[in-house]
């Protein structure tokens, strides 16, 4: 028996229609990308993206701190924190076993609303670093309204 092709075709949009609803909860355009101004955020504080950022090594380090900016120290591979309208600083620290061969460290930054930063530092034992990354202003602000 063979069967009715509008029909099919009907069938496999409806359930295309039903899976695309709750992607679009999940991925849609929210206020999210908009800045939120909280009782505690001053307005300079608004003009300051939020950055993601990420850091690599090539051998696992035994220790390592990585301050971004003015924060709090990290020793995590993941990082957040809300940086400057120029840019920002990371201080790095990290150490490894004796006898580790040279090693490759990529951090990447990942601020709102502007291009993904990355570089990669070579290291031996051990390391104690400072990092700038860099970005116009004008496009924090333009980015984050």
């Amino acid at each position: 028996m063979k069967g009715f092709p509008p029909l099919e075709i009907l069938v496999v949009a409806v359930l295309f229609a039903a899976a695309l609803v709750p992607l679009l909860h999940l991925t849609g355009e929210h206020s999210a990308s908009a800045p939120v101004a909280t009782a505690n955020t001053s307005p300079a504080e608004e003009h300051r993206p939020q950055v993601a950022g990420t850091i690599r090594f090539s051998h696992p380090p035994t220790s390592f701190t990585l301050t971004p900016d003015d924060q709090p120290a990290t020793s995590e591979a993941e990082f957040f924190w809300r940086g400057h309208p120029d840019g920002c600083e990371l201080h790095l620290t990290a150490s490894w076993h004796a006898g580790t061969p040279t090693v490759a460290i990529e951090i990447t930054v990942e601020p709102e609303g502007i291009p993904t930063r990355s570089t990669t530092l070579w290291a031996d034992n051990p390391l104690d670093e400072l990092v700038t990354f860099s970005w116009p202003a004008q496009t924090v602000s333009e980015g984050t309204r």
